[in-house]
C-alpha cells in the first residue's frame, strides 16, 4: 500500500490531508517546481495512484514517484529507490511498445516533422475547444498544423503513434470545411493496421473512445489521475486490430467511454467485444451529464468526473 503521508512526515515535509486545500483521497504539499512562488500547498498527490498535479502549473504533473522525490529531497537515486520500496510507492510503468525504427517509419516521421508548427489559429482553436493551456498541449502531444495550402490545409494534425509513428490524422479548424477529419493512408506511407491516437505515458486506466480530440481532452484531464486515453478513430475496433489495442493499453486497465449518441447497449457491446478479445474485464464509463462527447467538456469538469468514475462511484449508476 502506498503510504505518502508517513513518507512525508519522515522527511519533515509539511502537508495537508484535510481542509480547503485538499480533495478527498489526496495529500497536498508546496509544489517543489514552483518553489517560493507557491504560497500554499498546490501540488496534490493521489494517495491511491501516486499521480501528482500542481494546480498553479499543470506542467508540474506526473506519475513517477522517483521524479517527484528527486525534486523534493535532492537525494541520490539509490536512496530514493529505498524510500519508494519502503513506503510502497512503486509507480505504474507504461510498457512502451517496442518497434524497430525502419526506414519507412523514419521517412514517415520526417514527413510529419516537416509540417508547420501550430500557429495562432491552431492555438485559438484549441482554446475555444476548452484546452486551458494550448501551447503546453501542442508541445506535450507533438501537434502540428497542415498550413494554408495543400491536402492538409487548415487542419490540426495529431500523431498516431504506437512505439513509432504510424500516421497522423487532421481535424479541420474551420467550420466551413465539410470533412472534419482526414487520416493518412498507405500513399502517405502510413501503417494503416496500427492507426490509433495513443499518447504514451504510465496510467492505471485507459479510456477507449472514438475521436482523437476526445482522447486528447481525456489525457489532459486524466493524466494527474493516472488516466490516459486511446482513440479508435471510430466506434468499433477495426478488423485485426485487437492485438494493436492490447498493445496500446501498455498494461493498464481498459474502460469504454463513447459519445452520447451511441446507445448504452452499443457501448456494452463494444466493451464485451474488447473483453473477449483482451481477456479482461472492460467497464463502461458514462460521460458527464448533458455532455455530447468528452471533447466538449471543460478540463475541470472532466477531471472531476474521471476521478469520480475511477474511484468506483459511477459503477452502480452504470450497472457495473
Amino acid at each position: 500500500m502506498r503510504d505518502w503521508i508517513r513518507l512525508l512526515a519522515s522527511l519533515h515535509i509539511d502537508y495537508a490531508d484535510a481542509g480547503g486545500e485538499t480533495t478527498a483521497g489526496h495529500v497536498n504539499i508546496k509544489c517543489p517546481w514552483c518553489g517560493s512562488s507557491d504560497k500554499g500547498k498546490h501540488l496534490g498527490i493521489a494517495l491511491d495512484s501516486g499521480a501528482y498535479h500542481c494546480w498553479r502549473n499543470e506542467t508540474h504533473s506526473g506519475y513517477s514517484a522517483l521524479s517527484l522525490l528527486k525534486e523534493l529531497t535532492h537525494l541520490p537515486s539509490p536512496k530514493i529507490g529505498e524510500l519508494i520500496r519502503k513506503y510502497g510507492l512503486q509507480s505504474h510503468v507504461y510498457a512502451r511498445p517496442v518497434r524497430a525504427a525502419t526506414p519507412a517509419a523514419e521517412d514517415l516521421q520526417s514527413k510529419y516533422d516537416n509540417f508547420h508548427e501550430c500557429d495562432t489559429d491552431c492555438l485559438e482553436y484549441l482554446k475555444a475547444r476548452g484546452f486551458d493551456n494550448p501551447r503546453s498541449v501542442v508541445r506535450e502531444y507533438d501537434l502540428k498544423y497542415g498550413g494554408h495550402v495543400g491536402y492538409w490545409k487548415y487542419r490540426l494534425l495529431l500523431p498516431l503513434k504506437l512505439g513509432v509513428l504510424n500516421g497522423w490524422t487532421g481535424r479541420t479548424i474551420h467550420g466551413e470545411m465539410s470533412v472534419r477529419y482526414l487520416t493518412s493512408t498507405v500513399e502517405d506511407g502510413a501503417d494503416v493496421s496500427r492507426l490509433l491516437f495513443c499518447p504514451e505515458y504510465a496510467a492505471r486506466w485507459v479510456v477507449v473512445c472514438e475521436g482523437p480530440l476526445d482522447a486528447l481532452k481525456l489525457c489532459v484531464a486524466g493524466k494527474p489521475l493516472g488516466i490516459r486515453s486511446v482513440a479508435l478513430l471510430g466506434k468499433e475496433v477495426g478488423k485485426n486490430k485487437e492485438a494493436v489495442v492490447w498493445e496500446a493499453l501498455g498494461g493498464a486497465s481498459p474502460v469504454v467511454m463513447l459519445d452520447a449518441d451511441v446507445s448504452l447497449v452499443e457501448q456494452y457491446k463494444l466493451a464485451r467485444s474488447l473483453e473477449i478479445q483482451l481477456r479482461r474485464t472492460v467497464p463502461v464509463w458514462r460521460l458527464p451529464s448533458g455532455a455530447k462527447d468528452a471533447g466538449e467538456c471543460s478540463i475541470a469538469t472532466l477531471r472531476e468526473h474521471l476521478q469520480w468514475q475511477s474511484n468506483g462511484q459511477g459503477r452502480t449508476k452504470n450497472g457495473l
